[in-house]
């Protein structure tokens, strides 16, 4: 096989499948569907940990498709650097993202540490948890729009 035609990644390539289209539709059904649940329910960081999860996976899939190259599995840092340099994707999305990791650090790696500038208690502490959730959330269905369109644009959405 010609290295031309081996330009689409396998990911686009096997996403094409109706089995897996559907199994990858089922998945983000009830990864919203636990988001809000886990939301409702006072779980915050079980939230983030699911709104990463499908943001670095939109992510992933819209540079795969701006680029034709797969990306593979990155965290969001990397991802978002070579978001910084495709103008296909929504720039002022990529800083709201970047904010959001922000906060998605403080509250998924911070959560018992105290320094002497800061001393937060617990309550605080899942209150932060919690409108960083509620961010996040809002700002993975702008990440899921902004992929649907470029999907729509660059391969008439014939991408998962």
């Amino acid at each position: 096989m010609s290295l031309e035609g081996n330009s689409q990644s396998n990911r686009q390539k096997i996403a094409l499948t109706p089995e897996l289209r559907k199994a990858k539709e089922e998945l983000f059904k009830k990864a919203f569907s636990r988001i809000e649940k886990s939301i409702s329910r006072g779980f915050h960081l079980e939230a983030i940990a699911i709104i990463e999860s499908l943001i670095c996976d939109r992510l992933e899939t819209s540079i795969t498709v701006i680029t034709g190259e797969p990306t593979g599995a990155k965290n969001l840092g990397p991802l978002l650097k070579r978001l910084e340099q495709l103008p296909e994707f929504p720039e002022e999305l990529v800083a709201e993202i970047d904010l959001w990791r922000s906060d998605r650090n403080l509250v998924m790696h911070r959560m018992v540490k105290i320094t002497s500038e800061e001393i937060f208690d617990w309550h605080s502490r899942m209150k932060f948890a919690r409108a960083t959730a509620i961010e996040g959330f809002r700002l993975v269905k702008q990440v899921h729009t902004a992929t649907s369109r470029i999907k729509r644009q660059n391969l008439g959405g014939r991408c998962e």
